[in-house]
């Protein structure tokens, strides 16, 4: 087969312009054949080739991985282009099959080297498309895993792009004899025990035979999926964006209720943990959560606990928490430092001067601690007669139950000076500029 006139180092120049990558390109570079035929098309054109890195991921899976890192690395210092090795643990999660940890890590870690307007290039081709969007449909996915990989998407704080997605692996194949390119093969490629493998040795060469365009029209289905999944993440944003409190995040379900459909519900809480880049939970627990939404069944109470994350509602709101919450410091913890935030392992709480607060002179010549609560805690608050208990007042203020534990109390000697977030303590309290400090509570979750 003649080499694809499509593939030129013009074609990546073309790419990354388009998407505003200016600054510094990172190849994914494994030392097989199609990152190869990448990374030299990098190399052909100087504005690219002075700004090139080829980055090798070491997953630690196979005893020849650092011999073909230190291939990777002869391979770039021959077309003069700068080298880089990723070592991650590539150790399953329970529920996570190896493929995925191992995609997991490698995203993490290569989104870890992007700054604004960098990017990265992947080799993925027409195939592999073709591949994914087989793969995504045996899985039983959606509108949004049948649109497979994008050509580009954001990573870290730049962009990934796929030069080559739109072009077939025979026209990879043909530019690498072409220019006589050297390349590994990954023993694991034959092993059909892995899914995407299964389907590349044995099922693809019997569908071919039937249809010969099969990655052509693969493809085009995923382009028609992938806009039709555009078209239907702008108007769950919209939903989302309605529903959602920014300052205190959480999903007000009453909000929530009031979307056309459970179908339209389950789509708003995908997009909400997909925007904190957590793993979908099972289906089946989606649906549960969405029927006990529905039914007013949410209103206290722990419904999705996933290895990393937990959804929880409190008066009519849902929370997306870490799991398992932080643990609070087991004794005081002084803050000494006016001008330095005080951090931990629940948030951040910093001071600076302001119009209303804790009086400067009580926070100059006390000693200021943070502790938690332990029971019996009571505060009375600026201009409201009695003392009241916290409990009271967290419920007052709406906070969660889980919270109420992992709230800082700031002590001014022995005495409850200020519930951070609540309120400062009457006997405390100054509305003098300049002479009042201000804090302010930023929790970790």
């Amino acid at each position: 087969m003649q080499p694809d006139n499509n593939l030129t180092p013009e074609r990546i120049w073309a790419h990354l312009n388009a998407n505003n990558a200016k600054s510094h390109f990172y190849v994914g570079f494994s030392g097989g054949l199609d990152s190869t035929v990448l990374l030299h098309l990098c190399s052909r054109l100087p504005v690219l080739s002075e700004r090139v890195t080829a980055v090798y991921v070491n997953h630690q899976w196979h005893p020849e991985a650092s011999d073909w890192g230190q291939h990777c690395q002869q391979q770039a210092q021959s077309l003069g282009l700068s080298y880089q090795q990723l070592i991650i643990d590539a150790t399953p999660q329970p529920g996570q099959s190896p493929e995925e940890t191992a995609r997991i890590g490698r995203y993490r870690a290569l989104a870890g080297l992007l700054s604004e307007h960098d990017a990265l290039l992947l080799a993925q081709h027409r195939d592999d498309q073709m591949e994914t969007f087989l793969l995504q449909c045996l899985r039983g996915a959606g509108v949004k895993g049948l649109a497979a990989m994008p050509v580009t998407a954001a990573l870290g704080a730049g962009r990934l792009v796929r030069p080559l997605l739109e072009l077939p692996r025979s026209a990879l194949q043909a530019y690498a004899r072409q220019h006589q390119l050297t390349w590994l093969e990954d023993p694991s490629n034959a092993d059909s025990r892995y899914d995407r493998n299964f389907l590349r040795n044995q099922v693809i060469p019997v569908l071919r035979q039937r249809w010969p365009s099969l990655d052509q029209t693969v493809a085009r289905s995923a382009r028609h999926c992938a806009s039709a999944e555009a078209l239907l993440r702008d108007a769950t944003e919209a939903a989302w964006a309605h529903c959602y409190n920014a300052e205190f995040k959480y999903l007000d379900l009453a909000r929530l209720r009031l979307q056309s459909s459970a179908d339209q519900m389950a789509a708003t809480l995908r997009h909400w943990l997909a925007e904190q880049q957590h793993r979908m939970p099972e289906t089946r627990a989606l649906l549960a959560l969405v029927a006990a939404i529905v039914d007013r069944r949410s209103g206290h109470g722990c419904w999705v606990v996933t290895d990393d994350y937990q959804l929880r509602s409190y008066q009519n709101r849902l929370y997306c928490l870490p799991n398992p919450l932080p643990t609070p410091e087991t004794g005081p913890v002084p803050w000494r430092f006016l001008e330095q935030p005080l951090r931990l392992s629940v948030g951040k709480l910093s001071a600076e001067f302001g119009a209303e607060g804790i009086a400067l002179p009580a926070w100059r010549h006390g000693e200021v601690s943070i502790r938690y609560r332990k029971g019996g805690e009571r505060l009375k608050l600026p201009g409201r007669d009695g003392h009241r208990c916290l409990k009271k007042l967290f419920q007052e203020y709406g906070i969660p139950p889980w919270k109420r534990e992992r709230m800082p109390l700031l002590y001014i000697g022995d005495r409850l000076a200020a519930l951070p977030g609540i309120g400062i303590a009457a006997e405390f309290y100054a509305s003098q500029p300049q002479a009042a400090i201000t804090i302010t509570w930023e929790p970790a979750y």
